[in-house]
């Protein structure tokens, strides 16, 4: 099990809870009511990949997931407007350099129980 982590963004928060990963995009009118924010949750064996930028001294850098089932992947100027990505500041870096460890390390640890389970013996029987 993996260790609970928070980073927020821009224009929404990335939550890793065990063994997922919650996306929670704000909107515009989450500004007047945070119960609006909208929430994608993708289980770790269920991502593809992850593409993350650092922010710049003038851009934003964002931590966008593929998943498998979900879309194709959107191309850097469009990951604003992208469900699975969330945008952060440089302010922000810290935090998302450790959700984005630390969910790498998880998925790591998922596909490395994935393949012990595949080389064990079959049950005699």
């Amino acid at each position: 099990m993996t260790e609970q982590l928070t980073a927020d963004g821009v224009n929404g928060l990335v939550e890793l809870d065990g063994d997922t990963v919650r996306i929670w995009v704000k909107g515009a009118l989450s500004l007047v009511n945070p119960d609006m924010m909208r929430c994608k949750e993708i289980y770790l064996g269920d991502i593809a990949s992850i593409q993350y930028r650092d922010a710049g001294l003038l851009t934003h850098g964002y931590i966008q997931f593929t998943h498998f089932g979900g879309g194709p992947r959107a191309r850097v100027d469009e990951a604003v407007r992208d469900g699975s990505a969330v945008m952060f500041r440089r302010r922000h870096q810290a935090d998302f350099d450790a959700i984005y460890d630390a969910i790498e390390a998880a998925r790591r640890d998922l596909r490395s129980r994935m393949v012990r389970s595949n080389d064990a013996p079959p049950p005699e029987g």
